[in-house]
């Protein structure tokens, strides 16, 4: 499904694939089956594997490659230009081909809201880019980036998966207005 208001110029959209309003593919764009692209993302001359997320507003650019069920969280960007200019002298599109990508994303990767992920990067398979980080440097499967640019293993999928909608359980619970309300710190007389 493309969206009318989408644009998709000059490239090849699996049939399964949602391409939602205001976004782009374009320029030689591969994307995979039942990839998602959600509204003001942009994927630019890049490859990308079955079932991708491409979050809202995020920048997938030329030279990237993305393997099956990649998330790019909303706002990310993924990077392909070490000295980025005004001008394109030194620059060109053309040498990204099957051996020479920007950044390789492997299978089963997440990349979180607004993170950025750096030209020449590699990202692991299942591999995990908290929201906001800026990844300069490879990360082994397996492994979350932290924010001092340290990695760590993530450790078992099961207690993950468990841990991921921690904030909507019952340890953790949303005080009624009443029980807000407190004594004043100072009796008054």
């Amino acid at each position: 499904m493309i969206h009318p208001q989408a644009c998709v110029s000059d490239s090849d959209v699996h049939e399964t694939a949602r391409v939602w309003q205001f976004a782009s593919v374009i320029r030689g764009s591969v994307v995979g089956a039942e990839c998602t692209i959600a509204a003001c993302a942009i994927v630019d001359n890049a490859r990308l594997g079955e079932r991708c997320l491409i979050g809202h507003a995020a920048s997938v650019h030329p030279g990237v490659t993305l393997g099956n069920g990649v998330f790019v969280g909303p706002g990310a960007v993924i990077c392909n230009d070490s000295f980025p200019r005004i001008h394109k002298q030194g620059w060109s599109m053309a040498l990204f081909d099957a051996d020479h990508r920007a950044v390789i994303v492997d299978d089963g990767t997440s990349i979180g809201a607004n993170a950025t992920i750096l030209p020449g990067v590699h990202l692991g398979a299942g591999s995990f880019v908290p929201a906001g980080s800026v990844v300069s440097k490879d990360i082994p499967a397996g492994h979350i980036w932290l924010s001092n640019g340290m990695v760590f293993p993530l450790g078992d999928e099961g207690e993950r998966i468990q841990k991921r909608m921690r904030f909507a359980s019952n340890l953790v619970q949303t005080p009624t207005w009443a029980e807000t309300i407190r004594e004043p710190a100072v009796s008054l007389r």
